[in-house]
């Protein structure tokens, strides 16, 4: 330390102005004081230049690019005679001349921004395309790192064409960038198809992100991928962390976002075309099979399904990854959606369910009073505190479907669940884990509301159970009746067909006996003498029986 602390100033700056990664840099500056003040004193051109070392030159290139040009682009006006706008912006912005180009501090500042947004982005994108067990460290190589990073800048581009800031138009006000032969002139043209596909790999892993915050009940994959491409990666992050609010986020995003429902999916068979790369053999418009994806494909196979045997790669959950479940498995108003049948569209249920998990629905409506079976069941049933979903998903795990009780007995199906066996350490597919919180929430809270609430165990089933259609639109119906329940109507229905069946078989037994009666008493009478018989006539007819004639 004594050599260290004769060093000059100069040289120990220049030493934390090499550092690569601000851990690091935290690290060296709390190693000796000398260090930690001169991090002090520079401190913003340290963070600086640790960022550029950070991101790498590829990188911070096409980082520059897009930030130079979204501030340059809305000012552009041609002027005849003047370079168009799509050759300055391919060759005054193209990426390799920006390494001589000078960094203002308002770049810096959104450079600052866009990294940390990266390096989220890239956490996620290592967790479900890498690593199922990356937390708060990406597990991405180098190499793959290099590449999202590249990917994602270039997306902040991409974004910026076709975003409501940068709209460009031509003379019948119709944005340009909607056309494939504008999109491939002013952008696709300076890439390579390898880098234009791993371009297209980050757009469609930001569209599925999107997609699973949806409600299971009615999932709308309409035109996301083009709010995706015109909000770019900052909505997505937002989205991200915010599930619920994916609406309020995306809904108000303007741009080109309605013109192709299938968000410019077909762009990257236009550009894998067999014109635009002769030396492929692959057919016209498919992808070549040398392309490779930003993630190397692991030597070993991914782990199976434990219910189904697919092989999802990283996208399989246990108890190790509960922490980062699907979007859509989460406990706000949209958790009731995953009960079974029309059970989720009942609203005594709902209300009862998200009241007992200390969540408010924000979809109940506000001018309709509770009936008063309603607000006695949301007065008895006491919130449980601290309620998570990694609790929830080790008690549905944990749940024996099987009878427990009298009331289960006419309640819960009979037999062991298609999950038998299962357990948290078993790994299941985003398939298999929705069917079996299907299939298991409803039982779970049947028990639960009978051990809670003080007025739905008196309930009576329904005959019809979770299936019932009444539910959805008769409240007094929905709150009657208990319609945590398996439907019981087919058994009912076959103890009444049975019971009509028994009883028209004694009505028919009845009929028979008659007929052989009136038989054997026309041959008594062609037998018996008239004076035997007269005496009987009038009574035998008064009981139903003809004479012969």
């Amino acid at each position: 330390m004594a050599v260290f602390s004769k060093l000059p100033v100069e040289m120990l700056d220049a030493v934390l102005r090499e550092i690569d990664d601000f851990d690091t840099l935290l690290a060296a500056a709390l190693t000796h004081k000398l260090w930690w003040f001169i991090y002090l004193k520079f401190k913003v051109f340290i963070d600086r230049a640790v960022l550029e070392n950070n991101l790498g030159r590829e990188v911070l290139d096409a980082a520059l690019r897009a930030i130079k040009l979204k501030v340059w682009v809305p000012t552009f006006q041609y002027v005849p005679g003047q370079p168009s706008l799509v050759k300055i912006v391919k060759e005054d912005f193209a990426e390799r001349r920006m390494g001589s180009a000078r960094i203002t501090n308002a770049e810096y500042d959104v450079l600052f921004e866009r990294a940390r947004v990266s390096d989220q982005l890239e956490r996620v994108f290592s967790r479900r395309c890498k690593d199922r067990l990356t937390q708060r460290t990406s597990r991405l190589s180098p190499a793959e790192r290099e590449l999202f990073r590249i990917s994602l800048h270039r997306l902040w581009l991409f974004s910026l064409f076709a975003g409501d800031t940068c709209i460009l138009v031509d003379a019948t006000n119709s944005p340009l960038f909607r056309r494939p032969e504008f999109r491939q002139e002013l952008f696709y043209d300076s890439y390579r198809p390898q880098e234009v596909y791993h371009l297209h790999v980050l757009i469609a892993f930001m569209e599925k992100l999107v997609c699973e915050c949806q409600s299971p009940q009615s999932p709308n994959t309409t035109f996301v991928r083009m709010k995706v491409i015109a909000s770019g990666p900052d909505s997505v992050l937002q989205v991200y962390k915010t599930p619920e609010a994916w609406k309020t986020i995306l809904n108000p995003v303007a741009g080109i976002v309605g013109c192709d429902p299938r968000g410019w999916r077909d762009d990257i068979h236009s550009i894998f075309a067999a014109p635009a790369l002769p030396q492929s053999t692959a057919p016209a418009g498919r992808i070549p099979r040398r392309f490779a994806s930003i993630i190397t494909a692991p030597a070993a196979p991914f782990p199976k399904c434990w219910k189904c045997k697919a092989r999802p790669g990283p996208r399989l959950w246990n108890d190790e990854n509960w922490d980062h479940l699907p979007l859509n498995f989460r406990l706000d108003d949209t958790f009731a959606d995953w009960l079974a049948g029309d059970l989720s569209h009942n609203r005594c249920e709902r209300a009862l369910l998200l009241a007992y998990l200390g969540i408010t629905d924000t979809n109940a409506p506000q001018n309709i009073h509770r009936a008063p079976k309603k607000r006695r069941a949301v007065k008895y049933l006491e919130p449980v505190p601290g309620m998570t979903i990694q609790r929830m998903m080790q008690a549905i795990f944990d749940l024996d479907p099987r009878p427990q009780s009298e009331r289960d007995a006419d309640s819960v199906p009979l037999g062991p669940d298609e999950f038998a066996g299962v357990t948290t350490k078993s790994l299941l597919c985003l398939e298999c884990l929705s069917k079996l919180i299907k299939s298991r929430l409803w039982i779970w809270w049947l028990r639960v509301k009978d051990e809670k609430s003080k007025t739905e165990a008196d309930k009576d089933n329904c005959w019809y159970g979770y299936v019932c259609r009444l539910q959805a639109f008769k409240p007094d119906h929905a709150a009657r009746l208990n319609h945590a329940c398996r439907s019981t109507w087919d058994v009912r229905k076959a103890r009444k067909d049975e019971e009509r069946a028994r009883r028209r078989a004694v009505v028919d037994e009845r009929e028979r006996q008659h007929e052989e009666a009136e038989v054997d008493l026309g041959l008594f009478l062609e037998t018996a003498s008239a004076p035997t018989t007269a005496p009987y006539l009038g009574f035998l007819q008064f009981l139903g029986f003809r004479a012969p004639n």
